[in-house]
């Protein structure tokens, strides 16, 4: 009996605190209602933006498609992970080709190959900024070189001047930066240029080896370098070392690219013995630069007389030693032919100490 008054005890409190409270129970009923259906339509909502995403993926997709079946596109990257593939698309930067690509590239399309030559001039003798201004060629072929090309500059960002130098950087198109010198000599002016965003090489001394490579310079960022100084100061550069940011032979195809499109008479017309290449020792890429023939300078970054300090400054060294290297120089002095001597450089010990630590005994 005690247990029934109690329950009917509670039943009376809580008949009289809905009585009292019932209009605050229903606006809060109400309001988890709407919240509800709040959250449905901002479900459906999200629901119908993704289907809308995916339809005009599948649209995007099919015109991409075409546009490769008409050849007016190159696929660079593409991820298979989602169910649809997320494309992304590049027209092909003219200052990449060189003469011969430009030339192949002209034949396949049906064309005369003496084209490829008319737009080497007008890219580098007469430095046109438009296809449109190419007037000696028919209408119907630049339009096809618009469709397929791009003419692009590097943005200049700074310039800093001193006694017979002027630094610049250069900010692309992806927003990474790199660094030209122009260095005024007697016998010309010199441009040093950058190959890579970055380097990996690690080497104690060198202050770009501070940016981990984030990736290799294309052949018509190397050749804008020129370009872009030679329309900025007025003048004509004479000489060319690939001793900026990054090894060269780290990049090695560009780099092949490069030196025939500013060696190319058509081209930029830079003599073959006034441009050097850099590097700090990459053995199978200077065996591989042996086989191109060129009679472009070499120059060696040595920088130690012996192995004990050059694995202490510069890593690569641990990888290929130095009569390795020496080895392999050997044999491009031979198979050259030319009787040049390869161009080395080093550092004073006082700089070795100052800077990296190294004792070297006298």
């Amino acid at each position: 009996m005690e247990g029934l008054r109690k329950v009917e005890k509670m039943k009376k409190k809580w008949k009289k605190f809905l009585e009292k409270y019932k209009k605050y129970v229903w606006i809060s009923i109400l309001i988890v209602i709407l919240g509800l259906f709040g959250i449905y339509f901002l479900w459906e909502k999200a629901q119908l933006r993704e289907k809308e995403n995916r339809e005009i993926e599948k649209v995007s997709y099919v015109m991409f498609i075409n546009y490769v079946k008409e050849g007016l596109v190159d696929v660079v990257y593409y991820d298979t992970t989602e169910e649809y593939m997320i494309i992304a698309l590049f027209n092909e930067e003219s200052k990449e080709k060189t003469l011969e690509e430009l030339e192949n590239y002209f034949i396949e399309n049906g064309e005369k190959k003496f084209k490829a030559t008319q737009v080497y001039e007008w890219l580098y003798k007469k430095r046109v900024n438009t296809f449109d201004e190419m007037t000696n060629i028919n209408k119907n072929t630049i339009s096809n070189l618009k469709e397929n090309f791009v003419i692009d500059k590097l943005e200049i960002l700074r310039r800093q001047d001193g006694k017979d130098v002027h630094k610049y950087l250069f900010r692309l198109n992806d927003n990474e930066k790199v660094e030209a010198v122009l260095m005024l000599h007697d016998y010309g002016q010199s441009l040093c240029i950058s190959t890579q965003v970055g380097c990996n090489m690690g080497c104690a001394f060198c202050e770009s080896g501070r940016l981990k490579k984030r990736r290799n310079l294309s052949p018509d960022e190397m050749v804008n370098q020129i370009l872009m100084i030679e329309e900025d100061l007025k003048i004509r550069i004479s000489h060319i070392v690939l001793m900026g940011i990054g090894e060269p032979f780290d990049n090695y195809d560009n780099v092949m690219s490069f030196i025939k499109i500013i060696n190319n008479g058509k081209g930029i017309d830079i003599g073959a013995r006034h441009i050097t290449i850099s590097t700090c020792g990459l053995v199978p890429k200077i065996k591989e630069f042996t086989k191109e023939k060129l009679q472009v300078n070499l120059a060696i970054s040595l920088h130690a007389p012996n192995n004990e300090i050059r694995n202490k400054i510069m890593p690569i060294n641990k990888a290929y030693k130095i009569e390795t290297l020496i080895d392999s120089i050997k044999d491009y002095i031979k198979d050259l032919n030319t009787g040049k001597n390869v161009l080395t450089s080093v550092f004073y010990t006082e700089t070795l100490e100052d800077r990296v630590g190294v004792k070297i005994a006298m």
